[in-house]
């Protein structure tokens, strides 16, 4: 009432007396005068929702009965009508209000549905605030303690209540004081007297636009949440530069783990990272920011410090620096996004290197290369083969000239090509590789191949390397027919050779017998060289013979146990074994598809040699054991003898190498040649492990 008085330029006062009652005089001036122009001329922009005049009468007058005014409607009225939106239920609302009537009307006209706490002024307004929070809050502007306007810049200030909405109530009317209100941070502005439909529907319609609004809000921060989410889970790196100083709003995982575990957030890119000046990407972010123009690197070098105290590390990125601007097209910040490809670019020229060091071995050997693709047929299965690569050798040593990317097998090769194509399609299919030779009709010659499927088997491609072995496969074969003659000249030799030796042994031992006490001394020694060297002769046509034939025989078609074979050759090493003392320890032998008598020349031929090359002070002890290596059997027949020095593992297998003079240990030296030659011929191999002074032991494989 005093606002509306002073409004109009008047006063008020009030004359009482106790128990008597009181008066209130109001005095307002006659005319316009002593008013604002401004406030004369202005029309009236807030009306009342009022039909009548008299209806803010009848509900001040209800305030003091607390009944309802028998010609406006009730807010039940209103709501069961449809005239006016209800209320939700359980919807908290604070008043904040000096007037208790006020009070009072408001609490019985909004309780029905609501649960309304009041106060008398803007501070205990705060408190309450404090205690519960309020879904909406009625505040009165004129109020002790904290007036309307306190209480509303105190609750904008809070960021945990700054959302709650807020009508302000007022006897001031006009267009200013309502525009004063919203300027504070009111939601809305409702004027004195007011009726309870206009109350009901101004805190209804503010009630369902907040919670649209607190609706449309958390679904954009779900949005954000996600975008971040989002954002955070990418592969690439990403953050958010704000302002023209490009300070950090957001850094996502990858970018960590770039450009090193930071403290980046609310710093600029110069703070965060100062390892960036000097490196241009600052001057970047400046121009992209200035012009709204995006810039997109590739590859290109960046220095950064990965970990505390660390060196610089150069790390090499794909990015792009893409300009942020709101709804008016300013810019206000860089989106940067991007990708380390420095292990990609590393991969990529290991690539590069590694196709160009192929490419060079693939021109420059000396073999032919070719890669062949399949051709489907219509059954889906090769057809033919097209030559997609091949290096310069390939025409001199298969003397056909290829056209790369044209020529197939069929049309090259043209009454041989199936064979091939056989062979190839067999290697597709089982992945294994075909080694071996063959003959190529087209040119007449003979290739040493090695044909392979390449790794990547659904593009069907198979690689042939290749060398002309034909002049060989010629020298071979005469090298074949000349062995085979001296081979057999040797036989033939070695075999009459021992009946002449026979007859020098047999007469030279007669002519002993029967005149040698008729002999002088020298005589008697002529005829002992003869006899000793006539001896020599025979077993060395022998041996001869028996190398010869050591490369002859073919593999049985049964295995032989090579136990049987070791008891036969220590049965005809019986006499040197007594003599000696020897001791043979055997473990378990195999049997094994090598002829019984080969095996027991073997056998003979290194026991024998344990007891010939024996210590004098300690009796011959010799093991020969067996076992499996891989798809070969591993024999091995150690002695505790001379052993043999380093330089001489390798001239012992020669034909008559020798390493002591007749005089001191008898022999040809042919026996372990004809060893290696037995098992060099079941394509096995033969050698000595020694120490000289400790014995040796002689090692040889043989198939399974």
């Amino acid at each position: 009432m005093q606002e509306l008085v002073k409004l109009h330029g008047g006063d008020i006062r009030a004359e009482s007396e106790i128990g008597l009652g009181t008066t209130f005089i109001i005095r307002v001036p006659f005319g316009t005068g002593h008013l604002p122009r401004e406030r004369v001329e202005a029309d009236r922009s807030l009306s009342s929702t009022s039909i009548r005049a008299n209806a803010y009468v009848e509900e001040a007058l209800h305030w003091i009965s607390g009944e309802p005014a028998t010609y406006d409607v009730t807010p039940e009225q209103a709501r069961s009508s449809g005239d006016m939106p209800a209320l939700g239920e359980g919807t908290r609302i604070l008043l904040a209000d000096d007037n208790a009537d006020m009070r009072g009307y408001v609490r019985r006209l909004l309780g029905r549905s609501c649960d309304v706490e009041t106060v008398a002024d803007g501070q205990a307004a705060l408190e309450a605030i404090r205690a519960q929070r309020p879904d909406l809050i009625l505040t009165d502007v004129m109020m002790p303690n904290l007036d309307g306007f306190g209480l509303l810049r105190a609750i904008r200030g809070d960021a945990a209540w700054r959302e709650i909405p807020v009508i302000m109530l007022s006897a001031r009317a006009g267009e200013e004081s309502r525009v004063e209100g919203l300027a504070a941070g009111a939601d809305d502005y409702l004027v004195k007297p007011f009726s309870a439909r206009e109350l009901i529907a101004r805190v209804s319609s503010l009630l369902e636009l907040t919670r649209v609004r607190r609706e449309a809000i958390e679904a954009l921060r779900d949005s954000e949440r996600r975008t971040r989410a989002l954002f955070q889970q990418a592969p690439g790196f990403i953050c958010v530069l704000g302002g023209p100083k490009h300070v950090f709003e957001f850094v996502n995982d990858a970018y960590s783990r770039l450009a090193g575990n930071r403290d980046y957030l609310g710093k600029t890119v110069r703070e965060a990272v100062p390892e960036s000046e000097g490196q241009g990407y600052l001057e970047l972010l400046d121009r992209c920011y200035r012009t709204g123009e995006p810039f997109r690197g590739l590859e290109t070098s960046v220095q950064l410090q990965r970990t505390p105290y660390g060196p610089l590390e150069t790390r090499l990125i794909d990015f792009i620096y893409q300009p942020i601007t709101d709804a008016a097209g300013k810019v206000t910040g860089v989106f940067v996004e991007g990708y380390d490809v420095t292990d990609r670019v590393s991969a990529q020229s290991a690539l590069r290197e590694s196709e160009y060091r192929y490419r060079t071995l693939f021109n420059s050997i000396d073999e032919g290369f070719c890669i062949i693709e399949a051709i489907p047929a219509a059954d889906g299965k090769p057809g033919d083969y097209r030559y997609i690569a091949a290096n310069p050798a390939l025409k001199a040593q298969s003397g056909v000239s290829v056209n790369v990317g044209h020529d197939t097998i069929r049309g090259l090769l043209s009454t041989e090509a199936q064979s091939w194509i056989d062979v190839f399609d067999e290697i597709l299919r089982t992945g294994e590789p075909v080694r071996g030779e063959r003959g190529l009709l087209t040119s007449g010659r003979v290739l040493d191949l090695y044909s392979f499927r390449l790794e990547d088997a659904t593009k069907r491609r198979i690689g042939v390397i290749f060398t002309d072995v034909t002049a060989r496969k010629r020298a071979e074969a005469e090298l074949l027919r000349a062995n085979q003659d001296l081979e057999q000249f040797a036989y033939s030799a070695s075999h009459d050779l021992q009946e002449p030796l026979r007859s020098v042994k047999i007469y030279s031992e007669l002519l002993a017998h029967r005149f040698g006490d008729k002999l002088d001394g020298d005589a008697r020694n002529f005829l002992s060289v003869v006899g000793s060297g006539a001896a020599r002769m025979e077993m060395l046509v022998r041996d001869l013979l028996a190398y010869t034939q050591a490369g002859q025989l073919d593999r049985p078609a049964i295995p032989e146990d090579a136990g049987e074979a070791l008891s036969g050759a220590l049965a005809n090493l019986d006499g040197a074994i007594r003599a000696s003392g020897a001791q043979v320890i055997s473990g378990p032998l195999p049997s094994l598809r090598v002829r019984a008598t080969q095996l027991q020349q073997l056998f003979q031929n290194l026991v024998g040699n344990a007891i010939k090359y024996r210590r004098p002070e300690a009796p011959p002890v010799i093991n020969v054991t067996a076992r499996r290596d891989g798809e070969s059997w591993l024999f091995s027949v150690g002695d505790n003898g001379l052993g043999i020095e380093a330089e001489y593992k390798e001239r012992i297998f020669g034909l008559f190498k020798r390493l002591h003079t007749g005089t001191e240990y008898s022999g040809t030296g042919i026996g372990l040649a004809i060893c290696q030659r037995i098992v060099e011929r079941y394509h096995g191999r033969i050698w000595v492990d020694s120490e000289f002074g400790k014995g040796s032991t002689f090692h040889f494989t043989l198939p399974l």
